[in-house]
């Protein structure tokens, strides 16, 4: 049995449990190294020596190699023993936006377990268009989907800003007041605004918001 194991680091951090131990219960698994890890580029794939030379013959058949790999390999490793340690404390920070979201009365489709707090927009009749605006207006651009994705680097000050423009969209709702129902494509098209110079970037590149989307290797 093989496993799509794209996120399967979260998991295996979320639940308390070895990847070792959770790969034993398949043949066979594929890992991004980009979602989560936060590497650049790549994947890998885990199994028996048997399938692994399967699949390189494959990828040779397919012209799926690739020269000079030691590039992708070494920023894969340095975002293993970079962000990985830091997945403790990312799971805690979405569970906290999850809870702040829903005292301020919107519905979770699924309970924040991991990095991740899915919105049920639809359940609560709120259109994906003014979900985005409302993000935008204050800096934080997402994907109209309602799933957040939260990474290593996510800052408090988004996730705060989040919480208060979802505030001001529910409280618009509630006051009647005409919502963007566009049909959305994709994602948001806004283009963020920089808090501060590019010198003070370089020299403090925190002065620029980290935004939300449906892909945890977003940011500003």
């Amino acid at each position: 049995m093989h496993l799509d194991a794209a996120r399967v680091i979260d998991s295996v951090v979320a639940e308390g449990v070895s990847l070792k131990d959770y790969a034993a219960c398949f043949d066979s698994m594929s890992i991004c190294l980009a979602k989560g890890i936060g590497a650049p580029m790549g994947s890998v794939i885990v199994g028996s020596k048997r399938f692994i030379e399967r699949c390189k013959y494959y990828r040779k058949m397919l012209g799926g190699g690739t020269r000079q790999p030691g590039m992708m390999a070494a920023a894969a490793l340095s975002a293993f023993e970079y962000t990985v340690p830091q997945f403790p404390a990312i799971h805690a920070l979405a569970k906290r936006a999850g809870s702040q979201l829903e005292d301020t009365g919107y519905r979770l489709a699924l309970p924040a377990q991991s990095n991740m707090v899915v919105l049920d927009l639809a359940g609560m009749d709120i259109p994906g268009a003014a979900y985005v605006q409302y993000c935008a207006d204050a800096a934080v651009a997402v994907f109209p989907n309602g799933r957040l994705v939260f990474h290593h680097q996510t800052s408090e000050e988004a996730v705060a800003d989040l919480v208060n423009a979802l505030k001001r969209l529910l409280q618009a709702k509630k006051d009647g007041k005409a919502l963007n129902n566009e049909t959305v494509q994709g994602g948001c098209s806004w283009k963020p605004t920089v808090k501060g110079t590019i010198e003070d970037i370089a020299i403090n590149p925190s002065c620029v918001l980290v935004m939300f989307s449906s892909h945890n290797c977003t940011h500003g």
